[in-house]
């Protein structure tokens, strides 16, 4: 089981809303933090897991008109072959709630 996340300030409203205030690029196009969830799909390609959890903001759902989520979803089905679920969920920490929420991609290796 791969457990993963990677930077969420090029997809959150607050990073995008900062990024576009400075003039920087946002989401994939951020090449310093927007293109590491392709190196989290390297090592899944890699080490073949037999199911991965990644995790990142609810923004990610909805980034660039819901573009962003697809090049994900595309790269995890239909490049690495994984049935993949994807969930919104509120975070826990040490089992206090807090006022944000997730996106959690849930997989299996067909």
């Amino acid at each position: 089981m791969l457990l993963a996340g990677f930077p969420c300030q090029p997809f959150s409203i607050a990073g995008v809303s900062k990024k576009n205030a400075l003039g920087r690029p946002h989401g994939f196009e951020c090449t310093t933090q927007g293109t590491l969830f392709f190196d989290v799909a390297r090592i899944i390609a890699a080490k073949h897991p037999k199911a991965f959890l990644l995790e990142n903001v609810k923004n990610l759902l909805s980034h660039d008109k819901g573009n962003t989520f697809d090049v994900i979803l595309h790269t995890l089905r239909d490049e690495l072959g994984y049935e993949v679920h994807p969930v919104l969920r509120p975070i826990f920490w040490v089992s206090i709630p807090i006022q944000q929420h997730c996106s959690t991609v849930k997989s299996a290796r067909l």
